[in-house]
């Protein structure tokens, strides 16, 4: 369940594989009052020791016919139930903001299209000149700019709906998705290794919207690597199981504080300068749809890993 040997257990106690002091602790006090503790949260280490496991820990206590103690335990894996609680959460949260979306979009696009009408009488009269007409064109953009932020809100709260799944090769679609931001990674002289299985990964899927979600999360690293000019490395591993199908993006850029990994993908949650918060978002809508899980590690100064898992069809 851990990854451990036989002969990685041997000579070893349960405080070994319990990762902090302050659980242990609370562990040995809780035992001084009681002989039983019954469902206690713990982070248990895998046998890389590079990830923990949360489980569930329950002791009875009892002395033996020499006086001695001896403590039976029992542990739980609860890493399922703790992602399947996560998920659930982001996707209340994610659906709560998708009726906030629909209201602002409503309430602005109203006004923006009377201005965007101005717009058009002013610019059919004849005494609109020069610097008039300067002014004008700044009005058309900006109101194109909004109208297209209003577009991407709506879109947001469509995905469920417009998908159309079909059969497609997962590295076309990753190959696809990559081609879309060269322009990106040639700018910033980023090196992308790509580690795929020589066997066609197929796959149930609205290509479209995958190649956004896949898009999006390529965006991120590459911006990620801003400050990292020309050794910036982006690593693109596609692996296929009896069961899953794994997309693993990989940089070495600024990485993730830890607190703000559980924030990525809600809307407006951004921590670019000039970011709106939406491209998360908008992946995490479209990989729920389908049936996708995301996982984030992230160190920072190091590096950030997307892990996209997909039941095989």
């Amino acid at each position: 369940m851990f990854g451990y040997t036989t002969d990685n257990l041997i000579h070893r106690n349960l405080f070994d594989f319990i990762k902090g002091s302050e659980q242990k602790n609370r562990i040995v006090s809780k035992l001084q009052e009681e002989v039983v503790i019954t469902d206690i949260g713990i982070d248990i280490l895998s046998g890389n020791s590079k990830e923990t496991k949360p489980c569930l820990l329950s002791i009875t206590a009892q002395k033996n016919p020499d006086d001695k103690w001896i403590f039976h335990c029992i542990i739980h894996d609860i890493t399922n139930l703790k992602k399947a609680e996560l998920a659930n959460l982001q996707a209340q949260k994610l659906s709560a903001n998708e009726k906030l979306m629909r209201i602002i979009a409503h309430e602005i696009r109203n006004p923006l299209n009377n201005i965007s009408l101005s717009v058009e009488h002013l610019e059919m009269m004849d005494e609109t000149v020069g610097m008039q007409k300067e002014l004008m064109n700044i009005i058309r953009r900006n109101c194109s700019r909004i109208n297209k932020s209003i577009t991407e809100l709506l879109d947001l709260t469509r995905t469920g709906g417009e998908l159309e799944f079909h059969k497609h090769s997962l590295q076309d679609i990753m190959n696809e998705s990559i081609a879309s931001v060269s322009d990106r990674i040639d700018l910033q002289n980023v090196k992308v290794k790509k580690i795929y299985q020589e066997n066609p990964l197929e796959i149930s899927a609205d290509k479209s919207k995958l190649k956004i979600a896949f898009s999006n999360i390529l965006i991120n690293a590459i911006e990620a690597m801003n400050g990292n000019k020309d050794k910036g490395q982006l690593a693109v591993s596609l692996e296929g199981s009896p069961e899953l199908l794994t997309v693993s993006i990989k940089d070495n850029g600024i990485g993730i504080a830890e607190e703000n990994i559980p924030k990525l993908f809600e809307p407006f949650f951004t921590l670019k300068k000039n970011g709106v918060g939406l491209g998360l978002a908008t992946t995490f809508s479209i990989l729920q749809c389908h049936n996708a899980s995301i996982q984030v590690e992230s160190k920072v100064n190091k590096g950030t890993n997307f892990i996209i898992s997909f039941a095989r069809n």
